[in-house]
């Protein structure tokens, strides 16, 4: 990055990605010289999505196009964090085994039929469209088993043999709660980074609307599946991102009643950004789903 070569990829990748129009300004031939051959260039997307640690202020950088046709390249999203803290226990504490009622774990995200994949990723759509006045959505389907299995594989290089030992060799990342239709639905990755704490994290969560009381049963059911899963793996903290605010009041119950400590705040790493190719301005489109 020190010698630039992030800022000339991210500044030429539109041009081998989004579909030819008047929306995309010309290429920058006397900065970058030759524009990408069309033969190696796809020009099929009217939207690109990028996760990286290069922080907003590098992404506001980059433009598309060079001069007074340029346009706003890449766009910061995703970026609310809530991380509960949990309180201080025997560090030889070992959550427990079993499932709240009516959830089961998969040992792999290649485990769930297809089709329930798409309801899901469905689901996540809809829910969307129905809580924003963006007039357009760019969606990155969260339920992409590749999208799920490289979270997961990033994740947990870093595991302790410990922690694999415990769970016969694997860690059981996803979870299903069957009682509702269509089920709901838990990706967690744990996380173990050298230097830093270990961390539970909320891979992707996806809950079906029930009864007012339903759900805080559900919520309640929920927490203490996140909170027995980070005990059994060795993390000290949870973390989710863009997570629903009746989960969050939910957890800061939690905490007045059993201590720990809830932050909530707004990402400055790891962002996801959108770089919009169509007609009108980013701030018209909002960016649903990806990566956590």
């Amino acid at each position: 990055m020190s010698k630039g070569y992030a800022t000339r990829m991210l500044s030429l990748l539109h041009y081998a990605l989004a579909i030819p129009s008047p929306a995309i300004p010309s290429f920058p031939e006397d900065e970058f010289g030759t524009p990408p051959s069309p033969e190696h260039s796809p020009r099929n997307a009217t939207y690109s999505t990028l996760w990286s640690d290069v922080g907003r202020d590098f992404y506001r950088t980059i433009k598309i196009g060079r001069g007074e046709e340029s346009r706003e390249g890449w766009i910061v999203g995703a970026d609310q964090e809530v991380r509960y803290e949990l309180p201080p226990s025997n560090e030889e504490e070992i959550g427990s085994t079993s499932l709240p009622q009516g959830w089961r774990s998969f040992h792999s995200i290649s485990d769930i039929p297809s089709e329930l994949l798409n309801t899901l990723s469905l689901r996540t759509l809809i829910t969307a469209q129905e809580q924003t006045s963006a007039k357009t959505l760019a969606y990155d389907a969260p339920t992409s088993p590749g999208l799920l299995e490289f979270t997961i594989t990033r994740s947990v290089r870093f595991t302790p043999a410990v922690v694999l030992e415990r769970n016969g060799g694997a860690i059981q990342h996803v979870y299903i709660n069957d009682s509702t239709v269509p089920p709901s639905f838990l990706v967690l990755a744990p996380t173990y980074t050298p230097n830093e704490p270990h961390t539970l994290k909320i891979s992707y969560l996806s809950l079906t609307p029930v009864t007012e009381e339903a759900t805080r049963q559900q919520f309640t059911d929920l927490f203490t599946l996140l909170y027995s899963r980070a005990k059994e793996y060795s993390c000290t903290q949870i973390e989710g991102w863009q997570l629903p605010q009746p989960l969050i009041d939910a957890w800061q119950q939690w905490t007045r009643e059993n201590g720990g400590k809830l932050i909530s705040h707004v990402r400055e790493e790891h962002l996801g950004a959108l770089a919009w190719y169509g007609a009108g301005t980013p701030a018209d489109v909002e960016m649903v789903g990806g990566q956590l």
